[in-house]
């Protein structure tokens, strides 16, 4: 209850804030669909920093855990919405069965995928050849998800999940070998990330982005909150689990991009949309990196569970 309520708060508040200010529908939901992505990094690094020990931080660390997974499915459905909002005067049937196939064709091909993967790990032997086996399923179904139009990252995170859930032993050192290549990876993710950038628009969408800073930190705390309630979880949880997961950052700016690339098939306008979400997701990230870890200090402080 905890997760889906912070990322239906941030997303739903985001949502208003965004359309009040700008009164375009599209705006209001690219934006919120970036919203509930959080930055687990950050957070477990504050967490770590102040030896934190107790039931709020172990909360923290399973909500941060899990969020992203929550985010990326609203995201999936609502870009698909967007797209069909894009695409012409769409019709309430489309408007549901493009999500749907969207979302659900992903699921399906992330978890054959990972059936397959898994199978094959577990009777080839070595790292090179784990590393092979590794990369090719991740390419096969980023290449089936483009070409059957599908969520390319919902479909990834099921392959992921998929293969660590059935082969739990292999799918460590799988992890192990990809983490060792991931820093080129990430260099190259941040250098795109920043020449999709658009500067001249941070004054444009100043009023946007403090909109989306203010509507974000409202929508996690609040949605925390009445998830802990509705959850019956500890009263230290209910008081200051919503401070502990405003950090935001790669995977909000990765998502960003994503909307880049998959709008920039409607022209102009779909190549402005997506320069906006980059902007404005880089923008506000750097804000969120200095408050967010300053929210798990003062959280675990005032629970006392700094160690």
């Amino acid at each position: 209850m905890i997760i889906c309520g912070q990322s239906l708060g941030a997303f739903i508040l985001v949502a208003i804030g965004v359309y009040l200010v700008t009164h375009n529908m599209i705006v209001a939901l690219i934006l919120a669909s970036l919203a509930p992505a959080s930055a687990p990094a950050g957070t477990m690094a504050a967490l770590h920093d102040c030896r934190a020990r107790g039931p709020l931080s172990t909360t923290t660390t399973a909500v941060v855990g899990l969020d992203d997974a929550t985010s990326i499915l609203i995201f999936a459905v609502t870009l698909a919405l967007v797209e069909v909002m894009l695409g012409g005067s769409p019709s309430a049937s489309t408007m549901i069965v493009k999500p749907l196939m969207d979302v659900g064709g992903a699921i399906i091909l992330g978890i054959l995928i990972g059936v397959i993967f898994a199978y094959l790990a577990k009777i080839i032997r070595g790292r090179e050849s784990m590393l092979i086996l590794s990369l090719t399923s991740i390419l096969i179904c980023a290449g089936l998800a483009e070409f059957l139009d599908v969520s390319l990252i919902l479909a990834c995170m099921f392959l992921g999940a998929t293969f660590i859930n059935l082969a739990p032993s292999v799918g460590k050192t799988s992890f192990e070998i990809i983490e060792d290549i991931l820093p080129p990876i990430y260099i190259i993710f941040f250098i795109v990330a920043g020449m999709q950038l658009r500067p001249d628009l941070l004054i444009v969408m100043g009023a946007i982005g403090i909109i989306y800073i203010i509507c974000r930190m409202t929508g996690k705390m609040g949605g925390a909150y009445i998830g802990s309630i509705v959850g019956r979880a500890e009263p230290v949880i209910q008081k200051y689990l919503g401070f502990t997961i405003l950090s935001q950052a790669g995977v909000a700016i990765g998502l960003a991009c994503m909307v880049a690339g998959e709008l920039s098939a409607y022209g102009d306008v779909g190549v402005k949309l997506g320069s906006m979400a980059i902007t404005i997701t880089t923008a506000t990230s750097v804000v969120f990196e200095i408050i967010g870890p300053m929210g798990v200090r003062y959280a675990v402080g005032r629970a006392g569970e700094c160690g």
